[in-house]
């Protein structure tokens, strides 16, 4: 299929027997009528937005699939004349893929019956359309004879409208209203179950509360966090002690390789007694931690002491 230039995208014809070959660049599409339903109607309103309100209700007879589905857009021709479009965002989307376009390469996509109506009747992957008495685009049967001419070769004199196909490239499937409810359900009930867990967390937190509150007066233990810090200050410096030579003693008794025979505390020191023909060996692991205070071999006993 021949390609155009349309400023800076190409532009293509869609249809259901279209295929695309080596599409890389970025291309304007525009839609046969194939894939959407169409209707002119009057009514005495001034905007879009107002005429769409009753878009569902017209398409009811002529549309048997289901209309929750479809997305309704709408053209006003004249004063109180409008287009009303139906089109299954799936649908086209699937025709898209089908044909060989990604859609990453995808500008916006038109409608043909607003940007072909300056050609009467064309041809595109050997099907024929027409504009009807009532200037409605058509898609005429496969049996019936025309002389028409690609619409291909008039692609490039076709300046493109404002009106876009308001699409969402993706499979609509994924997100119909069937799994929209179940989503929304899903959510809701999340945060039924997640308040339903702050509450008991709530109440759990107050009777804990509630409880250390008794267990302070029942124990005479501080009433404010002031009181509490200060006992808190007052042993800390113990505590950090006591966990120092706890993580000494443990350096020492991890690696059974130094041959400890036995260790002392006294005060702010601890002494450890190793086998003496290990000195060299044992000063040398000491010393990647600590810093030794003393260092002397008595009665072939390695005595190592490390101040806390």
């Amino acid at each position: 299929m021949k390609l155009v230039s349309n400023k800076k995208s190409k532009t293509l014809f869609l249809s259901s027997s279209s295929k695309f070959l080596n599409i890389e660049e970025k291309v304007n599409i525009i839609i046969s009528p194939e894939f959407y339903w169409i209707r002119k109607f009057e009514i005495p309103v001034k905007t879009e937005k107002q005429a769409k309100l009753i878009l569902p209700t017209l398409f009811e007879d002529i549309i048997e699939e289901d209309s929750s589905e479809l997305v309704y857009q709408v053209k006003k021709i004249e004063e109180n004349l409008y287009l009303g479009f139906a089109f299954d965002n799936g649908k086209i989307f699937e025709a898209i893929k089908k044909s060989g376009i990604n859609v990453s390469n995808i500008d916006s996509l038109y409608f043909a019956q607003i940007e072909c109506k300056d050609i009467s009747s064309f041809s595109s992957a050997n099907q024929n359309f027409i504009y009807t008495q009532d200037n409605i685009l058509v898609k005429l049967p496969s049996n019936l004879p025309v002389d028409n001419s690609p619409i291909d070769n008039k692609l490039d004199k076709i300046d493109l409208s404002s009106f876009k196909v308001n699409i969402k490239l993706y499979n609509s499937a994924i997100l119909n209203s069937k799994n929209l409810s179940f989503i929304y359900t899903f959510f809701i009930l999340l945060a039924l179950v997640n308040f339903i867990k702050y509450f008991s967390y709530k109440l759990e937190t107050n009777n804990i509360e509630e409880n250390l509150e008794k267990i302070s007066k029942a124990s005479s233990l501080p009433s404010s966090k002031i009181q509490t810090n200060a006992i808190i200050n007052k042993y800390k410096s113990t505590i950090e002690f006591e966990n120092k030579k706890r993580e000494i003693i443990s350096y020492f008794v991890s690696n059974s390789s130094l041959g400890l025979n036995f260790f002392e505390m006294d005060n702010n020191s601890l002494s450890f007694y190793f086998n003496a023909k290990n000195k060299t060996k044992i000063e040398s692991y000491i010393k990647k931690k600590y810093k030794i205070s003393s260092s002397k071999v008595v009665s072939n006993n390695l005595i190592v002491s490390i101040s806390i």
